[in-house]
């Protein structure tokens, strides 16, 4: 029996927060779930038991608890109640939802308990807040069966749609639709617009049969036809620059809503007739269908101003008609002017006499104008246009709510800011609107999140600066992490490539310190850190060596020389320092496997920074360990012949060709380029003529015949030696000589 009988009410007095003042068995378990995302808050055994305690509830045989709870010395509170309740539902485990409904059901008629929506709700916002999508849609479904027979509310359904509609598949959301009915529901404009934004915040854009069949589903269910619900559409496929389709679909949303008696459609042509004749002749006209009985609405002057480019036609239609123009028709003018004249002035123009009509701007007016202004073709956008997009976001911002503006917007006024030449000017723009973007609580997903990190860091004129824009962008308003683990990897190839200025190479040295900083956050945040991390820098490192080398042999030897073969050589000793570091980072990772490409990667980091060494015993572990591939070989080829390495290459290469490894051609070409670098060009001739070719080894080639000829030229005996070449290889030799390779 159910022993306690107090009467309470879980209703509009408990001013409930979820996880607010957990009870004191739960609350070490809800403290653990404040992280950065929602989870699942598994209950211990101790803390069910201690739930069935306070309410007298039977344990389950099942069920050992150790050690037992006492009962409970006084009855809960209506806090402590709600709670509990919220605590089993953010469990989410079969057994803990199970006891949640036993709870329910059991006060009610043991206890004359009464139920209330703020019950529901309470325990729906658990649900939603932990991440369980299933029970909460099965809440949704079956809350007017539950205690209290309340039916949800479209909020509710608005609120699960918004946090797992994006992983929801797109051919599901008609029934989804139907279990919104089906629970007493009617779905609204602002249903299918909340619904068409989740299927294009997922991971690909819808599929253009499943937006299709939404749209037709609102219209045969009787939604009226909204500019929000087709906005959702054309600005979600626009985005993912797929803007055919968004034109394309909208003309399909207009078809299914143009269904104007013959009458007024004959009425609207006659207009459109007059008005091509002069507005003069459109007036009076509209003055004699008026006083005919005919009334104009404003879905008359979206049929007249179907094809206006001009603020000056809405004028004019809204005094001789008297109707006022509504967001729609300033839309369609809006969208033909960008359309028809494709000029920034003319669209701006518009948005001007839009504001002083006294419209207020919002994110579906402004987005079409903006792009047009921050449109990069085959050049950055002007900074007039720049500066008119930034007045806009501004009228934006002051008229809009917090979630406003959307992450599209931002994105597009980032991206201009940041492809400016003019990046001192705008750069803290860029970080103003983000911090704009972060105070409205703005969501990002993962690749608009990843596309401003990296336009900031292209803009960064400092190591330093470039990461503190990360630091701003890595973690949301909300505290969650705004990157995912491919996020992470594409921020990493852009930070490692940063180069702050072309003066001098010092600069272009990348920022590895600060680089392992967004690998340690990326492992934090539980992405798995894999070679290719590792790869990434050293690889960096590598190509940013061969630079400083090349400069140094560029290098003048009076004057300003002197100086830069100081620095340069002052920057082969920090790339040397910075991969030794890398280097002992890789292998005290216990994380890490290190594999044949990665130990390659350090290898040639090494010998392109004169490290021959470090290097060599990378390959003696490789030789060792038969984990050596083709392109070690040629690593280490460009290495002994780049450091004049005589005593390495002769240890190396006979010893590959003994072990019957079958090297590829490039391979022996950069073996006859290594003895060539080394002086040994006879030497080269001699496995030219002599190896390739022979047991089993792959023949010479172009390239191969190439390389030895741009070590010959000007040698004594050059003439006997490309002789020895033609006779051994008369086929090659000719076919080179067709090249031009032998002249």
């Amino acid at each position: 029996m159910y022993t306690w009988c107090a009467r309470t009410r879980l209703g509009h007095n408990v001013n409930h927060r979820l996880f607010s003042t957990p009870s004191t068995v739960t609350r070490h378990t809800l403290a653990n779930a404040r992280g950065n995302s929602p989870r699942r808050i598994f209950l211990a055994a101790q803390d069910i038991a201690a739930i069935r305690a306070r309410y007298r509830l039977p344990q389950q045989h099942h069920e050992s608890f150790d050690p037992p709870v006492s009962g409970p010395s006084r009855l809960p509170n209506e806090q402590e109640v709600l709670d509990d309740l919220t605590s089993l539902a953010a469990s989410g485990r079969t057994s803990d939802l199970a006891l949640l409904h036993t709870v329910l059901e059991s006060f009610p008629t043991q206890c004359n308990l009464e139920i209330t929506a703020s019950t529901h709700a309470a325990i729906f916002d658990s649900f939603i807040a932990s991440g369980n999508s299933s029970a909460a849609l099965r809440w949704l479904e079956t809350m007017n069966t539950k205690p209290g027979q309340i039916p949800p509310s479209l909020s509710q359904w608005h609120a699960w749609i918004e946090a797992f509609g994006p992983s929801h598949q797109d051919t599901q959301f008609p029934s989804l639709f139907r279990s919104i009915v089906a629970s007493g529901c009617q779905p609204t404009p602002e249903t299918y617009s909340v619904a068409l934004n989740a299927m294009f915040h997922a991971k690909h854009p819808p599929k253009e049969t499943a937006a299709r069949k939404l749209l037709c589903e609102a219209h045969q269910t009787g939604v009226p036809h909204d500019e929000i619900v087709i906005s959702s559409v054309t600005e979600g496929y626009a985005a993912r620059r797929m803007v055919p389709v968004a034109e394309q679909m909208k003309v399909f949303y207009e078809k299914l809503y143009t269904r104007q008696t013959n009458l007024h459609a004959e009425t609207v042509a006659l207009l459109r007739r007059a008005f091509a004749q002069g507005k003069h002749r459109a007036t009076l006209e509209a003055e004699k269908l008026r006083s005919q009985g005919f009334i104009p609405t404003p879905p008359t002057l979206h049929v007249l101003l179907a094809d206006s480019i001009s603020a000056d036609d809405i004028h004019f239609w809204e005094s001789t008609l008297q109707v006022q123009a509504d967001v729609h028709a300033w839309l369609l003018v809006i969208h033909n002017c960008i359309q028809s004249t494709r000029s920034p002035d003319r669209a701006f123009q518009v948005y001007k006499d839009y504001i002083a009509s006294g419209m207020t701007p919002t994110s579906k007016v402004v987005n079409p104008i903006l792009r047009l202004l921050c449109m990069k073709t085959l050049r950055p956008p002007k900074e007039c246009d720049v500066d008119r997009a930034l007045l806009i976001y501004t009228d934006l911002f002051r008229a809009t709510k917090p979630g406003e503006p959307s992450a599209v917007i931002y994105n597009t006024l980032i991206s201009a800011l940041v492809s400016t030449q003019n990046t001192r000017k705008y750069f803290p723009k860029a970080l103003s609107l983000l911090e704009d973007m972060q105070s409205r609580g703005v969501e990002m997903d993962s690749m608009t999140a990843t596309s401003i990190t990296i336009l900031l860091l292209r803009s960064s004129s400092t190591p330093t600066e470039a990461f503190q824009a990360y630091k701003r962008v890595f973690r949301g308003p909300d505290g969650k992490l705004a990157l995912d683990a491919e996020g992470y990897v594409a921020v990493l190839n852009v930070f490692c490539r940063l180069t702050f200025g072309k003066e001098s190479i010092h600069t272009a040295i990348p920022a590895w310190e600060q680089y392992f900083e967004i690998v340690k956050d990326m492992r934090e945040a539980g992405y798995p850190v894999n070679v290719k991390v590792y790869s990434i820098i050293l690889q960096q490192l590598g190509f940013t060596a061969t630079k400083i080398m090349r400069s140094r042999s560029q290098a003048p030897e009076e004057g300003n020389g002197n100086q830069s073969k100081v620095e340069d050589v002052v920057d082969i000793l920090s790339i040397q320092r910075a991969t030794r570091r890398i280097h002992q980072i890789l292998i005290t990772d216990a994380a890490i496997q290190p594999d044949t490409i990665v130990w390659n990667t350090l290898m040639d980091a090494y010998q392109r920074a004169g490290c021959l060494r470090d290097a060599y015993r990378i390959w003696e572990s490789l030789w060792l360990s038969r984990s050596f591939d083709n392109a070690s070989i040629s690593i280490m080829a460009d290495a002994c012949g780049h450091a004049g390495a005589h005593a390495e290459a002769v240890q190396i290469f006979p010893r590959i060709v003994k072990s019957g490894f079958k090297m590829n051609i490039r391979n022996w070409n950069a073996w006859l380029e290594c003895l060539c670098r080394l002086n040994r060009v006879k030497e080269a001739i001699e496995v030219l003529c002599n190896e390739m070719g022979q047991n089993g080894n792959v023949e010479p080639n172009e390239d191969s015949i190439r390389v030895i000829l741009s070590f010959v030229q000007d040698r004594l005996g050059e003439t006997e030696m490309k002789k020895r070449i033609e006779r051994h290889w008369p086929t090659l030799w000719k076919s080179s000589m067709s090249l031009g390779l032998a002249l």
